[in-house]
């Protein structure tokens, strides 16, 4: 019989690919400076899941108070 389809397991090894490839692609680089245009110079930014943190570094750099959070819900018979 064969192991069920482990989607931690997935993400595990997938998540430094995409958080590289996020710093690298000019398609993420566009549409993080796009992104930035569109918040006030100062003040407080709330991310929710914002990845490897691209746009939070990013905004940062902006003398912006800046929050990511991750909301993650995990059934008790997710596979390992």
């Amino acid at each position: 019989m064969s192991k069920p389809f482990s989607y931690r397991r997935f993400y595990d090894l997938l998540a430094p690919i995409y958080a590289t490839g996020q710093r690298l692609l000019p398609m993420w680089r566009a549409y993080t400076e796009e992104a930035l245009r569109g918040l006030p110079p100062t003040g407080a930014v709330l991310e929710i899941g914002p990845g490897p943190g691209l746009l939070l570094e990013k905004t940062a750099y902006r003398e912006t108070e800046v929050t990511g959070d991750v909301i993650v819900t995990l059934s008790n018979n997710e596979p390992d």
